[in-house]
């Protein structure tokens, strides 16, 4: 019997969402043998924040995700709970190139214990602007892929910048045309238009989702050798992989602790993506 499957074998675990991410979830790990998925979806996960500025979203996107997963005690008799939080803006490394940063956790809903994965695309219309006309708004409006990406529509004071007004779920450019130029009418309004970034009105987020929930599986699926526990994975890197050309360390990977939370066996492993060189355009000796 494989491992995995003994470890999830009659197991419930409930998904934590309130914008659909299961759609993108449930297809991947509906893969873990004999765990049973299901979907709460009356749980107020916006009390933790919104992306639209509502509620300020004040803790870190792991904690947060923590606390989704946590919500599910109260509406839910499971063993497990799956939730998402995503955060968006510069590339950590690129910074001129908007990311998408995506963290889903899988929590044991009876100890401490949780399985995350943390993953970064540049794969998003993560966007705004405040459109001197018609025009320009139209532009933006193609550019983020509206109306099958969603938009958020912001009303603000022109002196004091608060938020007068914020309209989601807008559907077609008739909506929002009639509101721009109404708003545009009034001397005392600016108007933004963001890129809707929940789950349901944003199929680009949803295929990152997506993309966590298959480093989720990986891990969950790589047993310690020791006591066969879940989620044996990279717990720190050391750089120094040796340049093609003059075999001086580079800040490339060069080999990875895996570490087991459960009863802490551990492994260095070296060269842990198959690649025994660095490109010598990663060398400081031969690219400086």
């Amino acid at each position: 019997m494989n491992q995995t499957h003994s470890f999830f074998e009659g197991k419930s675990c409930v998904i934590v969402t309130d914008h659909e991410k299961e759609q993108a979830i449930l297809p991947v790990l509906q893969g873990i043998q004999g765990l049973n998925l299901t979907v709460v979806s009356n749980v107020n996960t916006d009390a933790l924040g919104t992306f639209s500025g509502e509620i300020e979203r004040t803790n870190p996107p792991l904690e947060s995700a923590l606390q989704k997963a946590n919500l599910a005690l109260n509406f839910a008799k499971a063993d497990f709970a799956l939730s998402s939080e995503g955060s968006f803006g510069p590339h950590p490394a690129m910074f001129f190139v908007p990311a998408d940063q995506e963290w889903l956790v899988l929590k044991d809903l009876k100890s401490d214990k949780y399985w995350a994965v943390h993953h970064i695309s540049t794969s998003t219309n993560f966007a705004a602007l405040c459109p001197e006309n018609w025009e320009a708004a139209v532009d933006f409006l193609k550019k983020i892929e509206f109306p099958s990406h969603g938009i958020i529509l912001k009303v603000k004071d022109k002196v004091t910048s608060s938020i007068k007004l914020i309209i989601k779920d807008l559907n077609n450019f008739s909506e929002i045309e009639y509101l721009f130029k109404t708003h545009q009418n009034q001397n005392e309004d600016s108007i933004t238009l963001e890129t809707d970034m929940r789950a349901h009105r944003n199929p680009t987020r949803m295929k990152v989702i997506a993309e966590a929930a298959e480093k989720l599986k990986l891990k969950l699926n790589s047993l310690c050798a020791v006591c066969a526990f879940p989620g044996f994975d990279v717990v720190e890197i050391e750089p120094g992989l040796p340049c093609a050309w003059c075999h001086a360390p580079t800040r490339l990977t060069f080999k990875s602790l895996y570490e087991c939370q459960n009863c802490q066996h551990s492994i260095w492993k070296a060269f842990p993506n198959g690649v025994t060189e660095a490109d010598p355009g990663y060398c400081d000796h031969c690219n400086p």
